[in-house]
């Protein structure tokens, strides 16, 4: 896409030339971009590699003649079929161990290998006592998001989340949805309540502090930023085959984590286990 809106200008800028702004005008206008179409549009440096710096939006709305262009593209709906997919036991677990260590599957055969905490959110099919729990990874489910946000948000669907019950509408907020309103409810109510916070991301910085760990940002100061612990960013990295932070400009990310604020205000969520995050 070789240009895009600012809404802090309210200018059309081409690729290039949004390249040559001031680093400080740059960081803070990246965030702020859209498509002509209205779409979230995000925008990727030059890379060392040769690409060029170009605009993208994912998805674009319904219509946009510039989506054929890009190859990274969000469209449609999920099928009937594909909702019962995700719908076909009475509680979906989610797989956590795929792709962030090596482990064996746990299936209706394995129950005795659960520990006692795990045990207790599983279901078995011996004796015919209840109904085995699908298992989906991570990665699945952000790309289910990703094609119909409102099933989820309307699904009775219950996850399993480390052997803890939740609702599908409570789990998975879109970056869009955690207002400061909605923050603060939570910490004043419910402060150890975990959330699955997924969408667009923006760009991403080294923390000026550590200097290891990684800011992945969502948008303006009133959006929230995932913190990748020093202790784990590396191995985020080579997980998800990033070569240099720009890459994640325009993928998707779904985190898992409590929420917090900073002395600022600052919506925030600090990734520490690498189990708990997928990027697409």
């Amino acid at each position: 896409m070789d240009f895009a809106i600012c809404t802090i200008d309210n200018k059309k800028y081409k690729a290039h030339e949004f390249q040559k702004l001031e680093e400080s005008e740059l960081a803070y206008k990246r965030r702020f971009l859209q498509c002509q179409c209205g779409g979230s549009a995000f925008f990727r440096k030059a890379s060392t590699s040769g690409q060029a710096a170009c605009f993208g939006a994912r998805p674009h709305k319904e219509g946009c003649d510039l989506a054929a262009q890009e190859s990274e593209t969000v469209t449609g709906a999920l099928s009937d079929d594909e909702k019962e997919y995700f719908n076909s036991g009475k509680e979906l677990v989610l797989d956590l161990n795929f792709g962030a260590q090596i482990s064996r599957h746990i299936d209706d055969t394995d129950e005795d290998n659960l520990d006692n905490k795990s045990r207790a959110g599983h279901h078995s099919n011996k004796n015919g006592q209840a109904p085995a729990k699908s298992h989906r990874r991570l990665s699945t489910i952000l790309k289910a998001l990703m094609e119909d946000e409102n099933y989820f948000n309307s699904s009775n669907l219950k996850i399993d989340l480390e052997g803890y019950s939740y609702s599908s509408k409570n789990l998975f907020k879109n970056f869009n949805e955690l207002t400061n309103e909605y923050v603060d409810d939570i910490l004043n109510n419910k402060p150890n309540t975990r959330r699955a916070i997924w969408g667009m991301i923006s760009d991403a910085q080294l923390d000026k502090k550590t200097i290891e760990s990684i800011w992945i940002n969502t948008g303006g100061n009133d959006t929230v930023s995932i913190l990748i612990d020093e202790k784990i960013s590396k191995s985020f990295l080579e997980r998800f085959k990033i070569k240099e932070l720009e890459d994640l400009s325009g993928k998707y990310i779904l985190a898992i984590g409590k929420l917090n604020k900073s002395k600022n205000n600052k919506i925030f969520l600090k990734l520490q286990n690498i189990a708990y995050v997928t990027v697409v």
